[in-house]
């Protein structure tokens, strides 16, 4: 084991004072204003992590940031004396060249409550390089037990790329929590893609930096670190499928599959594909096969740092084979193929370059058929619009529709308007076709239901006098539905350039269906007051409307009164 030492300036940057609130954290960080900035503006993980990655701030000061924010008790018997000093274990993995291993990296805590680590990992970026994940940062996974849901990973130095990064810097915490991580956990793990051309030997794996923190977000001290390393066996070799006849059997789809291909060979009558005529140095190829049982839509692509071609062929030797398409650089092929017939996918560097490359092939999914309409209530009386919102996740696009709307009648394109006939519930269907011929269905009911009441009689006095009471009746026909409709009555009072009315009273009741001459009845009793002879008149409005439905001819849903003499 060997001790290693933290940052020397790591003691300048201790964080002062926890102040009352949630996220009120004040820090001394002479070198690092934008981390206060970032805490003043709610704790941005993205800016703490990457001031951490930069080394403006340390992991024990994200942990007392953390510390300020959620709820945290130390244990009940707290330990008097540390066991052993508290240590980092990387741990090692052996392969071959080409191979793709993983390595972990231990926590032995020594006794004491560490919530947070951090340390730096150097390796050998040309044998043994830690690989890139697809967005870019290394290929380091966090032990999900530890409940360290905010750790974080990025290259050294900072802005590298390729073999130009010599190393990794790893935060281990939580944004949510402080707990303590169980001693002898696996804080995370990393994969190392071994060159092709690596020759035997052992390959270091050194770690530096290393900083802990107890629940509090004080520095755990005298912390150290044990070295791991890769082992490398054997002779570099070319992967097992590089020649035609040793193609890889593809069993079963999905498939992805990753080689190095920088010691393939280009083999004597080897087609070169259309795509890669005129490049120099065309070579380094392998080769998959694939016997679909049924005739169907697949995809396949391939992935690298580097310029490669991807090609599909036909045949029963390598120079008898047809070639079905090719594509130079990162993409997607999209292929129709027919059942038990063998393909051939062939992918080679170009410029002499190689390396690791990902091979996919997999059965293109099919689109996803979805529609709406409006109005959501439709009625006899609506030309309902129907809008095709169905997806084509291959991203090739929808070419067709084709409805049917339920009644007989049906369409052919995307965004069709239709009038149903009667009431009912219809079961409307879309079918959409994509650019490449796939298929997809779906359907829904969609009901038709006719709400309509009228006011058609409005009864009112023709005269009356102030303190007498007298009925005034509003009659409602429905000749559909048996609906539940609410009337509301309302006076004329002065005033304003528009009329003005007061609300008099409201009755809700149900009304059944009945012929256009008969109506139920809403009575309400109104008593004339002095204010309306000293008018002279009172004129009364009417307005009916639906409890839990729309209304689909509502013109005829109001009715204003002559006006009533008042003496």
């Amino acid at each position: 084991m060997k001790h290693v030492s933290q940052d020397p300036q790591h003691g300048t940057r201790r964080a002062t004072a926890v102040v009352s609130g949630l996220l009120a954290v004040a820090f001394v960080i002479t070198s690092s204003p934008s981390f206060v900035e970032a805490q003043g503006a709610g704790r941005d993980r993205a800016a703490l992590l990457e001031a951490a990655f930069d080394g403006r701030v340390t992991i024990d000061q994200l942990v007392l940031a953390t510390r300020a924010g959620v709820p945290w008790a130390p244990p009940a018997a707290a330990v008097s004396a540390l066991q052993a000093a508290p240590s980092l274990e990387v741990g090692s993995a052996s392969g071959v060249p080409g191979d793709v291993v993983t390595f972990a990296v231990t926590l032995h805590t020594g006794g004491a409550a560490v919530a947070g680590v951090q340390n730096d990992l150097e390796f050998d970026s040309l044998n043994t390089p830690i690989a890139a994940a697809t967005t870019g940062r290394p290929d380091c996974a966090v032990n999900p037990s530890i409940n360290k849901g905010a750790t974080s990973f990025a290259f050294r130095p900072s802005g590298c790329s390729s073999d130009a990064c010599t190393g990794i810097r790893a935060l281990v915490l939580a944004v949510d929590n402080v707990d303590p991580i169980p001693d002898g956990a696996v804080l995370y793990t990393c994969t190392v893609n071994i060159a092709a051309s690596a020759t035997a030997g052992d390959y270091p794996l050194e770690i530096s930096y290393v900083i802990m923190s107890d629940p509090e977000g004080n520095a755990v001290p005298d912390v150290t670190g044990t070295d791991g390393a890769i082992f490398v066996s054997g002779t570099p070799v070319p992967p097992a499928n590089d020649n035609f006849a040793d193609a890889e059997l593809v069993a079963a789809l999905p498939l992805t599959d990753s080689k190095n291909i920088a010691l393939a060979t280009l083999e004597n009558g080897e087609p070169v594909p259309a795509c890669a005529q005129g490049a120099p140095m065309f070579g380094n190829t392998i080769w998959y096969a694939f016997t679909p049982m049924v005739s169907g839509l697949v995809t396949a692509s391939s992935q690298s740092s580097f310029s490669h071609v991807l090609a599909v062929y036909t045949g029963a030797s390598v120079t008898g084979l047809q070639e079905v398409n090719c594509l130079a650089g990162t993409g997607e092929l999209r292929l129709s193929l027919t059942a038990e017939m063998t393909y051939y996918f062939q992918i080679g560097a170009l410029d002499g370059m190689g390396g690791r490359v990902t091979f996919s092939l997999e059965t293109r999914p099919d689109p996803l058929a979805m529609f709406y309409y409006y109005p959501g209530d439709p009625s006899v009386f609506d030309t309902v619009q129907f809008y095709d919102a169905s997806y084509d996740p291959a991203g090739v696009g929808i070419a067709s529709q084709a409805w049917d709307f339920g009644d007989g009648t049906t369409a052919e394109f995307c965004c069709p308007t239709h009038r149903y006939a009667a009431d009912g519930d219809y079961t409307v269907a879309l079918t959409v076709t994509t650019f490449d011929g796939r298929v997809a269905s779906t359907s829904q009911v969609v009901p038709v239901r006719t709400h309509d009441v009228a006011i058609t009689k409005f009864s009112t006095p023709q005269a009356a006098r102030a303190g007498q009471t007298r009925q005034i009746t509003v009659g409602i026909n429905s000749k559909r539905q048996v609906e539940t409709v609410t009337v509301e009555l309302y006076k004329s009072v002065p005033g304003g350039y528009y009329p003005i009315y007061q609300l008099v009273g409201v009755l809700t009741q149900q009304v059944p269906v009945r012929p256009a001459n008969r109506t139920t009845a809403f009575s309400f009793d109104y008593t004339f007051t002095s204010d309306d002879r000293s008018i002279g008149k009172v004129t009364f409005w009417a307005v009916a409307w639906l409890q839990n439905a729309r209304d689909a001819l509502p013109a005829d849903n109001e009715a204003i009164s002559a006006p009533t003499k008042v003496n």
